[in-house]
């Protein structure tokens, strides 16, 4: 996954980061994301899961901030730093995938 174009409250950050996901079990997450248990829409998270049963996901590996201020994307440490499962309690998933109920 490629950014080279970042927009934050009508804040535009023009600089570039790739990311190379190499786990099945990784995704990407921004502006959704929170720090200390506030949310920031500033952070970029590459996390990992293995259970979609939860309201966030903890095992945060690298992430970044989309800093407005100085107008550029900067690694920063994973502490803290959790991401939304914007699929919680709305359907249940097994291995990742979708289970339909029909």
């Amino acid at each position: 996954m490629k950014f080279d174009f970042f927009s934050v409250n009508n804040d535009k950050i023009h600089d570039f980061l790739e990311i190379i996901i190499s786990k099945d079990s990784s995704d990407i997450c921004y502006q959704m994301c929170r720090m200390n248990e506030k949310q920031d829409a500033e952070i970029i998270a590459l996390f990992h899961t293995d259970n979609y049963d939860i309201e966030y996901f903890p095992n945060v590996l690298r992430a970044w901030r989309a800093n407005c201020k100085k107008g550029k994307i900067e690694e920063i440490g994973t502490k803290g730093i959790n991401c939304i499962n914007l699929s919680y309690g709305a359907r249940k998933y097994k291995n990742g995938l979708q289970q339909r109920t029909t």
